[in-house]
């Protein structure tokens, strides 16, 4: 089990894939939370996990607009990837202010191919 936090900075509109699983693992994601620093705008951020095993079919998990100089859990429950499952992200800019969404991200790696140590 390998403990892990990210930071994703989006720079641009398009979406973008955010986290992937490995093939040899689940990922258990405890929060990410997504940032807005801007002082005076909001920043609609949306929100998809890809799902390999259903054809890469994509389901919003979140949307919502993140106010100004705030934060927002986007997954309050947890998430779990199984493996080649993505998060995509894709924030509207702020036209004026040029910035983007940014996301903080705690997770739990789970590796397939760990073996426990034997006692003697």
């Amino acid at each position: 089990i390998r403990y892990k936090n990210q930071v994703y900075k989006q720079t641009g509109t398009g979406k973008t894939t955010a986290l992937t699983c490995p093939t040899d693992a689940t990922i258990i994601i405890k929060s990410i939370y997504c940032n807005n620093n801007d002082a005076s705008s909001g920043i609609l951020v949306n929100m998809n996990l890809v799902d390999v095993s259903d054809s890469s079919t994509e389901y919003e998990f979140f949307r919502d607009e993140v106010a100004a100089k705030s934060q927002v859990n986007a997954t309050p429950q947890g998430l779990n990837l199984e493996p080649g499952d993505s998060v995509t992200v894709q924030g509207m800019l702020d036209h004026v202010n040029k910035h983007y969404p940014q996301q903080y991200q705690q997770f739990m790696e789970v590796v397939k191919d760990v073996k426990p140590n034997k006692s003697s």
